[in-house]
């Protein structure tokens, strides 16, 4: 992966390199599911965020932005996270073209349907690549040396479509609906989160070699 140099990058000043890929490859795969996860369309501007301490993800992400948007993105911080934006018309128009719109989308966004009929394994775990980065998590306890992996999401519908897709390249995943995660409690709440989780050693281990994250 190309290295970035996030502290260097600044206010964007609208240069754009060459027109967005039209073909769906894993890069564009991959832009499309930290979209899904963590992306925004507001006021003709497009973003996404992460976590400060997820430097290389957001390195990944300019590069990302650069090959398949075809833009030299902004990049700035605030609190704890790092804000990686374009207010050209055809990096919002790309994301247009995969069925995302302006406004919210936490409650019921969904994959692209381009994805979701793809047969193309690289590209299928591209997507889930990258919405895992956004909205995944692993975890690993020393007692007894057990593991998972975790996505939590507000979308009941982009879960189920994560966990079809999952199907695919051979992945099981268990299924737990309206969670809320509190002080180390999971409580009960309607129409909280939506979780899908693996708690297989062997699953969790095959997951983190075969589709990672970011």
């Amino acid at each position: 992966m190309a290295m970035v140099n996030i502290s260097k990058i600044g206010r964007g000043k609208g240069i754009c390199y060459k027109p967005p890929k039209t073909i769906l490859d894993i890069e564009v795969a991959e832009l499309l599911g930290l979209h899904a996860g963590d992306g925004y369309i507001s006021c003709g501007v497009w973003g996404i965020l992460c976590n400060i301490q997820d430097e290389k993800m957001a390195q990944r992400i300019v590069v990302l932005v650069r090959n398949v948007l075809g833009v030299e993105p902004c990049v700035s911080t605030r609190q704890n996270t790092f804000e990686i934006r374009s207010g050209q018309r055809q990096a919002v128009r790309f994301f247009s073209n995969y069925g995302f719109v302006e406004g919210k989308k936490a409650y019921d966004v969904q994959a692209p349907s381009q994805i979701l009929h793809s047969d193309n394994v690289e590209v299928i775990k591209a997507f889930l690549r990258g919405l895992f980065s956004s909205d995944g998590s692993f975890s690993f306890r020393n007692s007894d040396f057990s593991c998972r992996v975790d996505l939590t999401i507000r979308s009941k519908l982009l879960r189920d479509e994560f966990v079809e897709l999952s199907s695919k390249i051979g992945f099981a995943f268990n299924l737990c609906d309206a969670i809320r995660v509190k002080k180390g409690f999971t409580e009960k709440s309607a129409g909280a989160f939506f979780n899908a989780n693996l708690t297989s050693k062997k699953c969790v281990l095959r997951w983190m070699t075969d589709v990672g994250t970011l």
